[in-house]
């Protein structure tokens, strides 16, 4: 009895408590200040392009200071700024592009070309000497740190990273 006799003093306490609460309205937030986007125009992207940081396709470490990736395109420039890079080492055989070899050149970066054609069938020799050439200078800690790169960035320039660790 005493218990049911607490609890229902309690209740009515409680319910008193409710009906003198007073509930509080906030105040409506102040307009945004939509002034600060004046200045930014949706249809110039210009400068958010340049200032992106796109990796090329297929990029990857393979260990520290050595990197593996697809043929970079300029919109790579940036990502690729951000390496610090002293070399890149390719495996096309075609020439390189001049907006390529410009922006190596402006970044003093050291540019090796080792032409392999891209080949997929078990039975096609690797030249040797290339190979060989290639995985010097991969190995030469002073062209560090470095990209590796092919075209897609899938099989030779996987391959060559590989040979490093062998």
């Amino acid at each position: 009895m005493i218990d049911k006799v607490t609890e229902e003093s309690s209740n009515a306490s409680n319910t008193a408590t409710e009906e003198n609460t007073v509930t509080t309205i906030p105040k409506a937030l102040p307009d945004p200040n939509w002034s600060v986007l004046d200045t930014f125009n949706v249809h110039d992207d210009t400068e958010l392009f340049e200032e992106a940081l796109i990796p090329p396709e297929n990029f990857n470490m393979v260990c520290e200071h050595v990197y593996r990736s697809s043929f970079p395109k300029k919109k790579h420039y940036k990502f690729l700024e951000k390496l610090k890079l002293k070399s890149v080492l390719t495996l096309i055989l075609e020439e390189y592009p001049e907006q390529n070899m410009k922006f190596l050149e402006e970044q003093n970066i050291q540019f090796l070309q080792f032409g392999i054609a891209g080949n997929k069938e078990p039975f096609v020799q690797i030249p040797e000497d290339k190979i060989s050439a290639a995985l010097a200078a991969l190995l030469d800690k002073r062209n560090h740190p470095i990209l590796i790169h092919c075209n897609k960035g899938k099989v030779q320039s996987t391959w060559l990273a590989s040979r490093r660790h062998v």
